[in-house]
């Protein structure tokens, strides 16, 4: 099952809320209106917030790509340059 139901559960809600809404704010429909607005406006900032989240969790993981590549990176040249030296050390103590 959805976890945000069907759309006639979506408009019982919606009905309850406007409901609960009018008990608050009284029958002004300047008020209605109001309040339209604000959640229009508290949604546009979600999606804004929910946009950003998802931008830098993609700049995270492009950093975290990154540094491994650097760790494998910083690896190989001490594997390559280490290596040689061993065994140019190893032979002047023969």
């Amino acid at each position: 099952m959805s976890s945000q139901g069907s759309p006639s559960d979506r408009a019982d809600v919606t009905v309850a809320e406007l409901e609960r809404l009018r008990a608050l704010v009284g029958p002004l429909e300047e008020s209605y209106e109001e309040l339209r607005v604000e959640l229009a406006e508290a949604r546009q900032a979600a999606r804004a917030a929910e946009y950003e989240a998802g931008r830098l969790r993609g700049e995270l993981t492009a950093m975290r790509v990154d540094l491994h590549r650097a760790r494998q990176d910083q690896y190989h040249v001490r594997r390559l340059l280490l290596r040689p030296l061993r065994r140019v050390l190893g032979r002047r103590r023969d």
